[in-house]
């Protein structure tokens, strides 16, 4: 019983770092996005 509760808890821990993990990904490959965009834009302006 025990056992399969630290299980489920120690499962729950890795979906959500994963999680974290691919927020953070998906967050900086957005700033990277906002920065190529904003470098064009200005580029362009210029």
């Amino acid at each position: 019983m025990i056992d399969s509760i630290s299980f489920f808890f120690t499962t729950k821990k890795q979906d959500v770092e994963s999680m974290v993990d691919l927020f953070t990904l998906i967050k900086d490959y957005l700033v990277d996005q906002e920065d190529g965009i904003r470098h064009l834009i200005t580029w362009f302006l210029t």
